[in-house]
């Protein structure tokens, strides 16, 4: 997990600034959101999917939108997750606390969604 950055924090510029990419294996495939359209291009090294754009008076060719379709379903994992995350108040509401103590906040959560989603996750006998 990176730094915390303001809601008005473009995507991309918070990935650049948090240098997270340069910490990931070069065999990760890196799946994004448009708010990463380019990523590809500024971290050539890795594998990226990122949904194509509707150009402007135009639209996507059918192979663009079944791209797209999988890409979703890939991505829409970890979409759910932030949304549980998000749930937590700590996490969606302006933090009160200590600064220093922001990242150690949303560890937390993200460990106590990590222990709700194995809690239901069915048993392999």
């Amino acid at each position: 997990m990176g730094a915390t950055a303001s809601g008005r924090t473009h995507d991309m510029k918070a990935l650049r600034h948090s240098h997270l990419m340069t910490r990931l294996p070069r065999q990760v495939r890196v799946w994004g959101d448009r708010g990463y359209t380019g990523i590809g291009k500024v971290y050539p090294e890795w594998e990226t999917s990122v949904p194509a754009k509707r150009p402007k008076k135009g639209e996507l060719s059918d192979e663009q939108r079944e791209l797209n379709r999988l890409i979703s379903k890939v991505r829409i994992t970890a979409e759910n997750t932030i949304s549980r995350v998000k749930k937590f108040r700590a996490c969606r509401e302006f933090f009160r606390n200590k600064p220093s103590k922001h990242g150690v906040i949303w560890g937390c959560v993200a460990g106590l969604v990590n222990l709700r989603w194995r809690a239901r996750q069915p048993t392999v006998l």
